[in-house]
């Protein structure tokens, strides 16, 4: 399974390429991408695309530990600033890498977050696919790095790692890694991970604002869509994002949102539709846009829709619409200028 990453995970990278004296527009054609790509920051991006980013960008600069300096340089600024607030508010070091999960798991898509206590030491972890573990360490450091420097600031410096695990070669900055972990590093581990004492978890935070954390808390599960009116809107939105990504299930669903699949479920129930009926509404609607477009072809469109094949797609337009895809699109072109389009069978829910 592919795995992808919203826009907003490259945040202060081209600010930091300049300012180390690499060109952006260089970097950007490198990588084979556009300006664009950076301008809708909840959009998805393929996990490789954001790697090679950052790889490229620290040859852009000349620099192997460009993923160390981009960590320091988020810290220190303003990015992710409701991130911040809401460890900094946090009662504890658990609540505030449980909550720091959930939001990283809205940002994400076929990436793996742990959160593991055995005896004495716990286990922060970060799984990306196999296939890009080894090859693009900056991506990991770049986590890692993140997120240990923000524990450190809210436990007022008494945040201290046992080891780091990391699931490629030294990428030739071993002594700069440990010099910014503070702790032993092991190499080709089968994970990414930062490891500690379990009794950490407990460290209370001296900046804890119970008020002001519940906030956050409310801020963060509406920030995917700011523009929201309702849960179900939400639910419609992410929807249509991750049938650009080949996730059609609720599962996916989950990992953009701080809910399980079961909430997921009542929420909707409480507001009179299911998650079939939406997938159905948003699956629709495109299928309708992507007819309109007479040089698409049905197979493609089956595979954009997520079906497992054109048959599953056109059984299930039929029941949809009392038509087949073909019958529908053909009886629109034969529909006089400016007259409806064919109208839908009643949808079910």
């Amino acid at each position: 399974m592919l795995a992808y990453m919203t826009a907003r995970s490259l945040d202060g990278l081209l600010e930091l390429v300049k300012e180390l004296g690499g060109s952006d527009t260089r970097l950007i054609e490198a990588t084979g991408i556009s300006h664009a790509l950076f301008s809708d920051a909840d959009g998805l991006i393929p996990y490789a695309l954001h790697c090679q980013l950052l790889e490229n960008a620290a040859v852009e600069v000349g620099r192997r530990d460009f993923a160390l300096l981009l960590a320091r340089h988020r810290v220190a600024s303003n990015y992710a600033k409701e991130l911040q607030i809401y460890t900094y508010s946090s009662k504890n070091l658990r609540q505030a890498i449980l909550g720091l999960m959930d939001h990283l798991r809205t940002r994400t898509l076929g990436i793996d977050y742990a959160l593991e206590v055995q005896r004495d030491t716990a286990c922060f972890s970060r799984t990306p696919p196999s296939s890009e573990a080894a090859r693009y360490p900056q991506a990991s450091i770049l986590l890692l790095g993140s997120l240990y420097l923000m524990l450190l600031k809210a436990s007022g410096g008494r945040f201290e790692l046992t080891s780091v695990s990391l699931t490629f070669r030294d990428p030739g900055i071993r002594a700069e890694l440990k010099a910014f972990f503070r702790c032993p590093l092991y190499f080709d581990a089968e994970i990414n991970s930062l490891n500690f004492p379990a009794r950490l978890l407990e460290l209370g935070i001296a900046t804890q604002d119970d008020g002001l954390h519940d906030l956050m808390v409310d801020y963060l599960a509406s920030r995917q869509l700011q523009e929201t009116r309702d849960f179900t809107e939400l639910v419609r939105h992410l929807i249509s994002r991750n049938l650009a990504a080949g996730r059609p299930d609720i599962d996916a669903l989950s990992l953009r949102i701080p809910f399980q699949s079961r909430t997921i479920q009542k929420k909707l129930k409480e507001s009179g539709t299911s998650f079939t009926a939406l997938l159905n509404e948003v699956r629709f609607e495109l299928a309708e846009s992507l007819l309109l477009q007479s040089d698409i072809p049905i197979t493609y469109i089956a595979q954009r829709l997520c079906f497992q094949d054109i048959s599953a797609f056109s059984k299930a337009f039929s029941k949809h619409y009392g038509m087949s895809p073909r019958q529908w699109k053909k009886q629109l072109l034969e529909e006089s200028a400016g007259a409806a389009p064919p109208q839908r069978a009643s949808a079910e829910t």
